[in-house]
């Protein structure tokens, strides 16, 4: 039930924005053909309803460029609404363009300027998407054996290959991550993007990646929209460890892997870290897919957190939303009470194929005494 009400409240969000985007195309260019405003109303229409229809038709492409109209619609959205803004400032301030009142070539170059940039940030965000960036950074932390002092750990999570995101994706990430040689390495959930046919082809890219000390995965949301142990076993086939609510020690450094449904749930998620037997005077670093429940894992004695998730909103201006949900803690390297958190945006997409405001990234994690 509450799936389908947040079904129907985010396409009438959708909804809303299309009238908006209509409205603002028939005043602005001046449209009064009625086949056109019918042919208009009709697309745009399909298009308001196509990403919910792409989630039941079994076509890829489709998909693909219904999750890529979201994008786009947003951008629209944003146009249309400064279309307005520009037009209500021309009429309250009584100003004119050479003598001539706002009329219908200034609505025209207006509105043009603004559908125009409005694609032009939509191709950028598509494009900015494909090109994963390397970030870098130093992580203090307490009590670090002799052994780990400058090892590397590289972070990966919210892949999301599916209908968009392929193998081919999935192979350039790793032969990203190989390159940098890590002497760990951690998978924070979101592998895949939800109900998947081909597991084992999108699984393959895993089989190379390699680290000296391992590869590890813990599951995220997008792994629960079908069988977890489906998922979990092609991870495992792929020869990397499924971390689902347990603790390995690595030469007095302990490695801490939680499950995403169980823990979301917060007397249970402490139920589990209490059940480890964290050692205090160790450094642990627990892998867990949505940066929640900080106090639980602080109060536990967990030194240093890595979560995804967020996608730091993917798109502008959402990360302003995910900076309140999360409380600040939905991007980069923080401190909550004794413990440091480090966010990741992830490396892909889900939705729209696109990131405007921010860009993929796999992250390498130098740990320092």
């Amino acid at each position: 039930m509450g799936f389908a009400i947040a079904i129907i409240i985010i396409q009438l969000i959708f909804a809303l924005g299309h009238f908006l985007f209509y409205k603002t195309l028939v005043r602005f260019f001046d449209i009064k053909n009625k086949r056109i405003k019918l042919a208009l109303k009709v697309a745009l229409i399909f298009f308001g309803v196509s990403f919910v229809l792409s989630e039941i038709l079994p076509f890829a492409w489709f998909y693909l460029i219904a999750a890529s109209w979201l994008g786009f619609i947003h951008f629209f959205f944003w146009a249309s609404v400064l279309c307005w803004a520009v037009y209500g400032i021309f009429k309250l301030a009584k100003l004119k363009f050479n003598k001539l009142k706002f009329g219908k070539l200034h609505f025209k170059i207006t509105a043009g300027t603004l559908f125009g940039l409005a694609v032009l940030i939509s191709i950028y965000g598509i494009v900015n998407a494909t090109f994963p960036q390397i970030r870098e950074i130093e992580v203090k932390l307490p009590n670090l054996p002799k052994t780990w002092e400058n090892k590397t750990i590289a972070f990966i999570s919210d892949i999301h290959v599916g209908k968009i995101i392929g193998a081919d994706f999935a192979n350039k990430i790793v032969d990203k991550i190989m390159a940098l040689k890590p002497d760990l390495i951690f998978i924070g959930g979101d592998y895949y993007d939800g109900h998947i046919d081909d597991i084992s082809g999108l699984t393959k890219p895993l089989e190379n990646l390699k680290a000296f000390r391992g590869v590890y995965f813990v599951t995220g949301n997008h792994e629960k929209f079908d069988s977890d142990k489906k998922y979990e076993n092609a991870i495992d086939r792929a020869g990397v460890v499924v971390m689902n609510n347990m603790m390995t020690d690595l030469d007095d450094l302990q490695i801490i892997g939680v499950d995403y449904a169980t823990t979301s749930n917060k007397n249970k998620f402490k139920e589990i870290l209490d059940g480890m037997k964290i050692n205090k005077s160790k450094p642990s670093i627990l892998i867990k897919h949505s940066p929640t429940n900080l106090d639980v894992a602080n109060d536990a004695g967990v030194s240093f957190q890595l979560s995804g998730h967020t996608h730091v909103g993917q798109i502008y201006p959402y990360n302003w939303l995910t900076h309140l949900i999360y409380k600040g803690y939905d991007y980069g390297l923080n401190l909550f009470g004794d413990m440091q958190i480090y966010t990741s945006n992830g490396v892909g997409t889900w939705g729209p194929p696109m990131r405007v405001g921010n860009s993929p990234e796999i992250v390498l994690i130098k740990m320092i005494k």
